[in-house]
């Protein structure tokens, strides 16, 4: 099930749209681009027909990576945006 079906379904559920970003530059930098990030994939959400009130953005900037090495590989995966239900 995707996530516009599942709201489309259970409209009292939530679901915050969480921006991150790898290590590089400065928190005040990483925190805007995760915001960015999770900004843009609420416009398509919203594009797609979800509710805007059903969404909320989050940046997490650099704080919570999925992988810690500093290789071009790790920084493309922590560079990312998920979901989580409300």
């Amino acid at each position: 099930e995707n996530i516009k079906t599942f709201l489309d379904k259970y409209t009292t559920f939530m679901v915050s749209v969480n921006g991150h970003c790898d290590n590089r530059g400065t928190d005040e930098y990483n925190y805007a681009l995760g915001l960015k990030r999770a900004q843009v994939v609420k416009a398509e959400l919203t594009k797609a027909g979800i509710s805007e009130k059903n969404i909320v953005t989050k940046s997490f900037g650099e704080s919570s990576p999925i992988c810690m090495a500093n290789t071009q590989e790790c920084w493309e995966q922590n560079r990312r945006v998920d979901f989580k239900l409300r």
